[in-house]
């Protein structure tokens, strides 16, 4: 996988079911299973790979150029700091006012 951020471990006997993602189950066939993870750059929500050998493309935003989840995959581009700016500005704001 290109460019993972981190890594997931599952330790479990052989025959355990885990979900990395919702709705997505699958049998750990040894004690341990890994798989690579990243960020999501519009929710900064932590996605893991799915279990699959080949290299497979993920959902990848144009306009920030960042990989992004399933679900954010259906929305405008928003960076996950770009929300956090503008919320710490509606703050100061609101701080000036005296509310």
């Amino acid at each position: 996988m290109r460019n993972a951020t981190g890594q997931g471990i599952i330790f479990g006997g052989s025959g355990t079911t885990a979900a990395f993602e919702p709705g997505k189950w699958f049998k750990v066939d040894s004690d341990q299973h890994e798989a690579d993870t990243w960020t999501c750059n519009h929710c900064n929500r932590l996605v893991h790979a799915p279990v699959i050998k080949k290299d497979t493309e993920y959902f990848f935003c144009r306009q920030c150029m960042a990989r992004i989840c399933d679900p954010c995959a259906d929305h405008p581009c928003i960076p996950f700091m770009k929300k956090i700016e503008e919320q710490e500005e509606r703050a100061y704001r609101l701080r000036c006012l005296g509310v």
